[in-house]
């Protein structure tokens, strides 16, 4: 881990540092020092400046949240905060949206279930909203899992929906006025007597060589 401000990044650090720590058996006066075998630039910054003069006095909360505090922006969290204010699903998916919204709540560090429960329906697409209330769900009471599939499946039907009402073009299949065997034009009738044609100039062009009625 290089020191980067970005959530995801240091969450995997600190996920495999521990895996580490506990699949290794390390001991705890040393497990940073083989842990900072793995931190580079601002990260590895931390270690030598912080952790490395007193090793075996830091503790898994302590080291993290150290590291976290030397690497990230003092208002970093203010501004997840800002942002999951005005989160919602727009033209995301809804498992895109669940997904999305779920990594920012974990970011900003909100264990709350009723209010993260809150945050993801006030963020749905007001269709969504809509038709959740009508099957009797409501933020207040509903579970974060019955309201995700309830939606997924909202946005199914609605899908299904979409496309059965969408118009068609049909062709007609002798070819009129789609360009394909009935020489690309406008269906006309054609002159009295004759069959019917297309509008286009070699029809014109057929019709000035007919004779003439009368003509010798």
């Amino acid at each position: 881990y290089d020191g980067a401000a970005d959530m995801r990044l240091f969450g995997r650090f600190m996920e495999e540092s521990m895996a580490y720590i506990r699949d290794g058996n390390l001991p705890r006066e040393r497990c940073w020092q083989y842990v900072s075998h793995y931190m580079k630039g601002k990260a590895f910054d931390y270690y030598t400046r912080s952790v490395a003069p007193r090793v075996p006095s830091y503790g898994v909360n302590e080291f993290f949240t150290g590291l976290f505090d030397h690497c990230f922006p003092i208002n970093y969290r203010q501004s997840l905060r800002k942002k999951l204010r005005y989160f919602n699903q727009g033209e995301m998916s809804v498992k895109e949206y669940v997904y999305e919204l779920n990594d920012l709540l974990n970011q900003v560090g909100i264990p709350d279930e009723r209010y993260r429960v809150l945050t993801l329906w006030e963020g749905f697409s007001p269709y969504i909203q809509a038709k959740l209330w009508e099957e009797e769900l409501n933020p207040e009471q509903s579970s974060w899992d019955d309201i995700v599939r309830r939606a997924e499946i909202i946005e199914i039907a609605h899908n299904a929906a979409n496309r059965v009402t969408q118009p068609k073009n049909k062709n007609p299949k002798d070819g009129r006025g789609n360009g394909k065997g009935g020489g690309g034009g406008d269906y006309r009738p054609g002159p009295p007597g004759g069959p019917p044609g297309p509008s286009n100039s070699n029809s014109s062009s057929s019709n000035s060589q007919q004779p003439k009625s009368g003509a010798k």
